[in-house]
This record gives C-alpha cells, sequence and structure tokens, in this order.
C-alpha cells in the first residue's frame, strides 16, 4: 500500500487505508459542464460528430437553455451552456477541460471521428504505462483528451461494469418485490365484511 509523501513529516506513519464500507457506495460523476458559443452549433457537433446522445434539452423557468448530452455507452454527462458574450463564464469557451474520455479501441475511435471531422492534436500516442493517448478539440476549441484502455484501465472499466449490472440487478428486484407486494395485498379482502 502507498504510504504519505516522505515530506509530509511523518517518520513512521501507517499505510493509506480505504475506509471500511458495510455497503458499496455507488459514486460517479454526474456532469460536466461545457461552455460554447451556440448552444444549438456546439449540440448538432457532439451528436453528429462524436456520437453522443441528448440526455434531456430543456427551457429553464429563468429563461435560460439547459442541454445535457453523454457519451455512447457512458454514464456521465456533459451539460452544454452558451453563456451570454462579455460575462465571466463566457470567456471559459474555447480552454483545456482537463477532462479525458476512456475508450476500448483508441485508433478506431481516433479514425472514426477524424473522418467526421473532429480535430485532434496528434495520433494516438503510446506511453510509458502502456496506454495510448491524444486529445481533441470540440467546435469552439475546448479541448479533451482520448484514452485508450490498457491492462489497468481495461480491469477498472470491467469493474464499473460489474458493478453496474449488479445495481441494476438490485433495483429490477426491488421493483419485482413492490410489484410482488401489491398484487399480495390486493388478494386480501379490500373492505372488512360486516
Amino acid at each position: 500500500m502507498p504510504r504519505p509523501p516522505a515530506d509530509s513529516g511523518q517518520d513512521n506513519a501507517t499505510p493509506f487505508q480505504a475506509v471500511p464500507s458495510e455497503t458499496e457506495r455507488h459514486l460517479r460523476v454526474q456532469s460536466i459542464t461545457v461552455f460554447v458559443n451556440d448552444a444549438d452549433a456546439g449540440l448538432q457537433s457532439y451528436v453528429e460528430k462524436l456520437g453522443f446522445r441528448v440526455a434531456f434539452d430543456v427551457m429553464l423557468p429563468t429563461g435560460e437553455r439547459f442541454i445535457s448530452i453523454s457519451p455512447p455507452n457512458g454514464d456521465t454527462n456533459l451539460a452544454l451552456m452558451a453563456p451570454p458574450p462579455g460575462t465571466p463564464m463566457h470567456s471559459l469557451i474555447g480552454r483545456s477541460m482537463q477532462t479525458a474520455f476512456m475508450t476500448e479501441d483508441i485508433d478506431a475511435t481516433y479514425k472514426e471521428w477524424s473522418g467526421r471531422g473532429v480535430r485532434f492534436e496528434n495520433p494516438p500516442v503510446l506511453q510509458p504505462w502502456g496506454g495510448k493517448v491524444t486529445q481533441f478539440a470540440d467546435l469552439d476549441k475546448n479541448i479533451f483528451g482520448l484514452i485508450g484502455i490498457d491492462i489497468f484501465t481495461k480491469h477498472i472499466e470491467e469493474e464499473r461494469r460489474k458493478n453496474a449490472k449488479r445495481l441494476e440487478a438490485e433495483r429490477s428486484a426491488r421493483m419485482e418485490m413492490e410489484i410482488a407486494r401489491q398484487v399480495q395485498a390486493k388478494l386480501f379482502p379490500q373492505n372488512f365484511p360486516p
């Protein structure tokens, strides 16, 4: 197990330990906000070029439009926002998002997205840790990373999928139990006999 850094001032530090938990809690990134110049153009670009799907596209009571999209087979949403020019948020358009997407076949994804007009900084490059990476820009020059799955991330992805299946099975079981409870309740007389 890893130990605290040498400069932490702890000579005989105990190893870091995971906090024990009676049940595994599902935790995931809900959304990442991406600022764009034009909501319609940004939405069209993500859907047509990157194959994202629309989670929802609504007008809020404040009059602002809220768009949420998600990558194919992914469970994290991108929230597209088009802030008015001159606002502090508008200055955040066209920056490095410090966010990376992971794909099982980076070379195929690179080829497919390049064919659709996605601008990559370079072809996927093999890293010392065994995975390949590259970067691409969206229509508004927001920059994202693209990472190919290596042996370590493949294990993490398999665990994520197993957990997702387990959570879905638990949800289905709860729903079936509730239906069974309702059916069973209807088998008993609904009114007391006189």
